[in-house]
């Protein structure tokens, strides 16, 4: 009895139904990429950057609404709506940064920069996902920027829940609740939206988040609505052996839902986007398999000049292995073309090895000569800028001083002949380097060797 068989007809059935197979490759992917730790470490850097960013809101909530007190609790109570049962106690336990002047902007910097943490980690998150190399990821500052602009567009969406909130009221029954359930799933797709085009490194369009950004959206919205019965049980469940630190622990949990919800719509996303789908139970790998892999092992580039490339060893040709074979003429002959479709497969592959470096230093070539010619033509418009300035201040001084040894004709003239020389000079320079800007000779050169190498490798 062949115990594999199952999974083998389970397998073919997922290939063939994308209603089974879509899901189960996000589900897959979400394993290979390691999602899970990132919700942890999600959860983790939220947990310690809640309430600096929470003191931060309130601090500057006090300063911009000194006189509205009533609009002040409204956005607390907007942005603690997202913890439910612990925003009571949470907002009992959030302060404000007390001083003045210099102090508390020093403050409010010191409780902003703890805060990012979460922000940040999300990043590289999100980068993961989208198996961006190494080399092309932000760099700290650009990172750092991306989280304060991550950070506001959270304030945003605070203040359009408190909007909201104010709608509800005045709207009664279940009409009120209606609306405030339809405006926060929008406001919920919205932000999920902003967050993965902003959080990575990779160029994405609406269209290609949006999938994740609803089923995250919409996610979060239903999690609200049963919110307090999640973490009220959560809590319940922990203060036997955690007593009053039940509390952190329902806090953290929700964390987390939040943080998988989130990782699981950008899988979504990747997968939908790049076409990896349908992946396989077990048994030979499929293309999408295979493009996972070789999207997963190109993160590890770091440098521009490193290049990783993956191949699989178990490509050949169906017939080597035919266990039809019997007679010894018959292995004879497919031990022949065992022999020529490796031959022929180790061509292609060389080749295109050689292609896709070529491509790349055509890369690397292009941009230095871009950078090149970028500068040059700085050159240029310094040279066309300052010699406007001259012909529009510094002459007319000078021809004024030239006016007193010299006829006014000549004074001017020699004016403009100096600040032409230096327009010239300038000039000069710039095309001088622009004609030093090399193109892609030695990408040329090397190619013309590679056609060489390829002959050589078919004519054996």
């Amino acid at each position: 009895m062949d115990i594999n068989a199952p999974i083998r007809k389970l397998d073919g059935f997922q290939r063939t139904h994308p209603w089974v197979g879509f899901p189960y490759a996000v589900i897959k992917r979400f394993g290979d990429s390691g999602a899970g730790s990132f919700a942890a470490s999600l959860a983790y850097y939220g947990f310690f950057s809640l309430f600096p960013l929470l003191m931060v809101f309130t601090s500057l909530a006090g300063i911009i609404l000194r006189d509205r007190p009533d609009l002040q609790d409204q956005l607390l109570d907007s942005a603690l709506a997202q913890f439910p049962v612990i925003g009571t106690q949470i907002r009992n336990n959030v302060g404000q940064i007390d001083g003045s002047g210099l102090t508390l902007a020093i403050g409010i910097v010191l409780a902003l920069w703890a805060g990012l943490g979460a922000v940040r980690a999300a990043q590289v998150a999100m980068d993961t996902v989208w198996d961006v190399p190494r080399k092309h990821r932000r760099g700290t500052p650009a990172s750092i920027a991306m989280a304060l602009v991550m950070l506001a567009v959270m304030g945003v969406f605070v203040l359009g829940g408190a909007v909201l909130a104010g709608l509800a009221t005045t709207t009664s029954g279940t009409a009120g609740s209606l609306v405030a359930l339809a405006g926060s799933a929008v406001l919920n797709v919205v932000l999920f939206a902003v967050a993965y085009r902003v959080l990575t490194a990779a160029d994405l369009t609406w269209r290609q988040v949006l999938p994740g950004a609803c089923l995250a959206g919409i996610g979060w919205t239903v999690l609200l609505s049963l919110g307090g019965w999640i973490v009220a049980d959560r809590v319940s469940s922990s203060s036997d052996v955690y007593g009053t630190f039940a509390l952190v622990i329902g806090l953290l949990a929700w964390i987390y839902l939040g943080a998988q919800l989130t990782l699981y719509g950008a899988q979504v996303n990747a997968v939908q986007q790049d076409g990896l789908w349908p992946r396989s139970l077990q048994g030979e790998l499929t293309e999408a398999d295979r493009r996972a892999l070789r999207r997963s092992a190109r993160q590890e580039e770091r440098k521009e000049e490193e290049i990783v490339d993956v191949t699989f060893g178990d490509d050949g040709d169906p017939k080597a292995s035919d266990p039809t074979v019997g007679s010894g003429a018959t292995r004879t002959t497919t031990a022949e073309r065992r022999s020529v479709a490796a031959v022929a497969r180790s061509v292609i592959d060389g080749v295109t090895q050689l292609f896709r470096h070529e491509v790349e230093l055509a890369k690397i070539e292009a941009t230095e000569a871009i950078a090149v010619r970028a500068q040059a033509i700085g050159l240029l418009a310094a040279g066309g800028v300052l010699a406007l300035y001259a012909l529009g201040y510094l002459a007319a001084s000078g021809a004024a001083a030239l006016d007193i040894v010299l006829p006014a004709w000549a004074s001017r003239l020699i004016v403009a002949g100096v600040f032409i020389i230096g327009g010239a000079i300038l000039f000069l320079a710039g095309r001088a380097a622009m004609r030093s800007a090399g193109g892609v000779e030695q990408t040329q050169a090397t190619v013309k060797e590679d056609v060489q190498w390829a002959k050589q490798q078919i004519a054996r």
